[in-house]
């Protein structure tokens, strides 16, 4: 499958405050609430159950005010997932009957 290294931190999504930034990082500053994704691939290592997670910028968004952290970490992975189901059916507008009423 994929190779691992240890020690190994569990976790995929996160949400969280901006610590710090690298070289290049505009989108986000320090201080910005956060939403992410550390992407699964090998070797897998780097995780996100943790006091603190280091994410690529390119996965980093800034959080909505509205959504509370546990939410917004929520949202990643499983929105990346409906999004793929979404794009694999390619879905059509229902098409509409003239003179048709409602109920």
């Amino acid at each position: 499958m994929l190779s691992h290294e240890y020690p190994l931190v569990l976790g995929r999504d996160a949400a969280g405050v901006v610590e710090a930034i690298g070289a290049g990082v505009d989108h986000v500053q320090v201080g910005d609430e956060v939403f992410g994704h550390v992407l699964l691939a090998p070797p897998v290592q780097a995780g996100t159950l943790a006091d603190y997670a280091l994410l690529p910028a390119a996965s980093v968004t800034v959080k909505p005010a509205e959504l509370d952290f546990v939410t917004a970490a929520a949202l990643p992975l499983a929105g990346a997932a409906a999004v793929a189901a979404v794009d694999a059916i390619s879905p059509e507008p229902y098409p509409q009957v003239s003179g048709s009423s409602s109920m």
